[in-house]
């Protein structure tokens, strides 16, 4: 079975200026200050407690241009799953060893503040793989 990387290595390595790389999000990124014009992270953010975010979004920040773009979806308090299982922070729940971070319009604005300006957020609910779903997504400029 093909990795996430692999698979997208196959569908978009036509792309020269497009890179696909396995790290840990939660250590400093083997790049240098700014470099990226664009951060994009799917789905990937709401399995972290606050603390670590906060490393995660400065780390960011580090790594884009000034006025690079970072753009994320998180699962959000609207998702059905929201409250379910042991609280271990505000908005985080770990549900049978599923842990999530359910991102609220506050919660984003006050992660991102001092260090990004918010272009957008919106909050959604449809369906993501099939299953009901409530999420946020963001775009926010680095300042």
């Amino acid at each position: 079975m093909p990795t996430v990387i692999e698979d997208n290595r196959k569908r978009l390595g036509h792309m020269p200026n497009l890179a696909f790389q396995s790290m840990s999000i939660d250590r400093p990124y083997p790049y240098d200050a700014d470099t990226f014009h664009a951060v994009y992270a799917h789905l990937t953010l709401h399995y972290f407690t606050h603390d670590i975010m906060q490393s995660v979004v400065t780390e960011i920040h580090r790594v884009l241009k000034p006025g690079g773009l970072l753009l994320f979806a998180c699962k959000s308090p609207a998702d059905p799953a929201h409250g379910k299982g042991r609280e271990i922070e505000q908005d985080m729940f770990d549900f049978n060893g599923k842990i999530r971070h359910f991102f609220s319009e506050d919660y984003v604005r006050g992660l991102l503040t001092g260090i990004f300006q918010i272009v957008t957020i919106e909050s959604h609910r449809g369906k993501l793989y099939r299953q009901r779903a409530g999420w946020i997504t963001v775009a926010a400029r680095a300042t």
